[in-house]
């Protein structure tokens, strides 16, 4: 007999037929009661994805899509369970911890490439968060922002979710006829810790694998007419800080983003002044590696429509990473002068040119950065691009040379998509260096029950992206990954087992760098609990010595020893939840290191949620004292509703001997426009807390519409 799982892919990609809204009124209030509502066709039958792939949901769920001439409607209703009450506890907007309640996500595949996804998720509470994933999932981001409309209602028996997304959020250009959509619908069942999708994922493929969407049809003659064009400018008044608060300094600014449909799908962006004063706080990390920490990009304008830059191997090997972009000689983003952008997709062709200038600060000069991609995109997912990057100094006697980067990329699914084979090469030069090269090739196969991937890449010791990223130069890095799991029936949902080789050699094959040998294994629940355990052993070249920590140096020399990690997760979707990871190495620079790491977050009703996450270390070094490091993120948010809610955010790194405390206040005003409030203040210890610096800014935001 054929397990659900079995049947998986032998179910075909549904289609749903969108009716007309016609001259009917709708009313945002999730009754779905109109009489288009009740006309329109219903897409049911939604397949359980976890934790039991290809089961069916003992609680329904259905969909209906209407549209007309400004915007599409989706009409969602979720089946309870007899007395259940769906989870609503997260009321900020953006925050993943929504998938954790009970949550409905709908999928567009706007450009029908099999690739791209743009979703909106909703919880019975109405809040909300929107999202960008890219490549099938493999890039996601969750700081992209649209402006759209949900309500939601919970009846006796049923939750319903009603969307209105309008063309403009979506990007969706009008083009007489009927236009295809890849669309799907997701079900996060808080009580049954599952997920359903209205057209079945395969697990293997991830939760945004556009490739096994349905499809939307029936749109007849939509998207948004002439050009539309959204401004949105921000006026904010700021105490710069670094005095103590001592002076009376303040910092008034103006500025804003524009945006404008240039052609059929080709869009242009501008932006003035830019300041990010209201963007997260990274997380406190201690690096207890000789090797640069990758933290991911939140600046909004680096993050809308450049999904198209993605080049190389994200966290390792990049010629394009917009985070270098307005840093100054600390590492902290600084405010933009302005900058441009042009992207879109003509046919097969995606394109996207991007400039920014800089502006001159502390040890970095008045700057210019810019990057050029095509890629064309081929049937069935696979792409063949190119890049070009470029750095260079805005005054010719500011000292600043140039720096040039390009390379070529490409990617081809066989195997009904699930064997890929992608790779890429660029080079890089500097006035006066030698040239740089990197590349990889990469072969995965994503198979029901196993996805063994060998990935191959090099980075010369003379790569340079300055305006990218690169962790390890002057190596040949084979990665060899088997991951096998099986499922079961009762408590226990998953076993997941998965062995690791990682082989480096010196760029010239010559010298080893490092050797790894690791075996996994993990246990998930039917409830979504997990424990897992690792074991391995590695060795290190260090070339070159450094501080590991202060005062801890680190001699170049072959270091090797077993590795060992123990973890406890319980489930995300119950309240409260926590992690647990106990870390040993046995060979961390010729002595041992301790590790833990944890974290908890605890709901005290919908409005209060208190969270922590902490990373302590025990480092034992022969022939030195014993040194302790600890990092720690922890504070409440307090949501007084969907549109206004509080951040408190505490820091503390013992490596800095400091940390920060951090209050933010945002208020959604009207949709798209914003005002927060964020006090911040840099604080140090030597026997006892010292403030090293304060600063305060009020920030107004508009979201301003129009077609023109």
């Amino acid at each position: 007999m054929l397990s659900p799982l079995m049947l998986l892919p032998l179910l075909a990609a549904p289609s749903l037929v969108a009716q007309p809204r016609g001259d009917a009124p709708i009313t945002l209030d999730g009754r779905l009661n109109e009489a288009p509502w009740q006309a329109a066709a219903v897409g049911a039958g939604f397949t359980e994805r976890t934790p039991a792939p290809g089961a069916t949901p003992p609680a329904d769920s259905a969909v209906r899509v209407l549209y007309d001439d400004a915007a599409l409607y989706v009409g969602v209703e979720l089946g309870l369970l007899p007395g259940e009450v769906p989870r609503a506890l997260e009321l900020t907007r953006d925050a993943s911890r929504i998938w954790s309640d009970d949550a409905v996500t709908v999928k567009l595949d706007v450009l029908l490439d099999r690739r791209t996804t743009l979703g909106f998720v909703v919880n019975p509470a109405g809040a909300r968060i929107d999202y960008i994933a890219l490549d099938n999932g493999r890039v996601f981001r969750r700081e992209f922002d649209a402006v759209w409309a949900v309500a939601t209602r919970v009846e006796a028996d049923r939750w319903v979710a009603e969307f209105r997304l309008p063309y403009t959020a979506l990007g969706l250009t009008r083009r007489p006829g009927e236009r295809v959509l890849g669309f799907n619908v997701t079900r996060d069942h808080n009580g049954r810790a599952a997920t359903d999708d209205w057209a079945a994922l395969p697990p293997e493929f991830g939760p945004a694998a556009a490739t096994h969407y349905g499809e939307l049809r029936g749109l007849q003659d939509v998207g948004v007419p002439g050009r539309p064009l959204t401004l949105i400018p921000y006026a904010l008044v700021r105490h710069p800080g670094d005095d103590g608060w001592s002076g009376d300094t303040v910092d008034l600014r103006a500025g804003g983003d524009l945006r404008l449909r240039l052609g059929e799908d080709t869009w242009g962006e501008l932006t003035a002044l830019t300041d990010f004063a209201e963007v997260d706080l990274d997380d406190e990390l201690i690096n207890l590696d000789r090797f640069p920490l990758f933290l991911p990009e939140k600046r909004p304008f680096f993050l809308t429509g450049l999904q198209i830059f993605e080049f190389g191997e994200r966290g390792q090997s990049q010629v394009f990473f917009s985070r270098q972009i307005g840093l100054d000689a600390a590492g902290v983003a600084q405010p933009l002068l302005g900058g441009a952008k042009l992207y879109g997709q003509t046919g097969p062709i995606q394109f996207g040119l991007i400039n920014v200038a800089t502006p001159a600060t502390d040890g970095r000069p008045l700057a210019n950065h810019a990057a050029g991609r095509l890629k064309a995109v081929f049937p069935g997912g696979g792409h063949l691009g190119i890049i070009g990057v470029t750095r260079h100094g805005l005054r010719s006697d500011d000292g600043l040379p140039t720096h040039l980067a390009g390379g070529v990329d490409g990617a081809v699914r066989l195997l009904d998509q699930r064997l890929e084979l992608a790779g890429f090469a660029a080079l890089t030069h500097a006035e006066g260096a030698d040239l740089g090269d990197t590349g990889q090739v990469r072969a995965r196969y994503q198979g029901q029950t196993t996805q063994p991937s060998l990935t191959v890449r090099r980075v010369s010791a003379a790569f340079d992206p300055a305006v990218g990223f690169v962790r390890r130069k002057d190596v040949v890095n084979t990665t060899l990954a088997v991951p096998w799991w099986t499922f079961f029936e009762g408590p226990l949902a998953r076993l997941t087992v998965t062995p690791t080789v990682v082989v480096e050699r010196s760029a010239d094959l010559s010298d080893p760098r490092a050797l790894q040998g690791t075996a996994e294994v993990a246990l998930q629940g039917r409830t979504g609990w997990s424990v897992g355990a690792s074991a391995g052993y590695a060795s290190d070249v260090v070339v070159s010595g450094f501080e590991v920590v202060p005062g801890r140096l680190i001699a170049p020399g072959t270091y090797a020893g077993p590795r060992g990690e123990l973890w406890l997760s319980s489930a995300s979707q119950r309240n409260p939840n926590g992690s647990l990871t106990l870390t040993l190495d046995d060979g961390f620079f010729g002595g041992r290191r301790y590790g833990l790491q944890a974290s908890a977050q605890l709901y005290a009703g919908a409005h209060l949620r208190l969270s922590a996450t902490g990373a302590a270390a025990r480092l034992e070094l022969p022939g030195q004292a014993v040194a302790h490091t600890l990092a720690v993120n922890a504070g409440p948010t307090v949501a007084v509703s969907t549109t206004l809610f509080v951040d408190l955010l505490a820091q503390l790194n013992t490596v800095e001997s400091g940390g920060r405390a951090l209050a933010r206040l945002r208020w959604r005003y009207l949709p798209g426009s914003d005002l927060f409030v964020v006090y911040q203040e840099d604080l140090g210890y030597a026997g006892g807390l010292a403030s090293r610096d304060r600063r305060a800014v009020l920030k107004v935001t508009w979201w301003w519409d129009a077609v023109l």
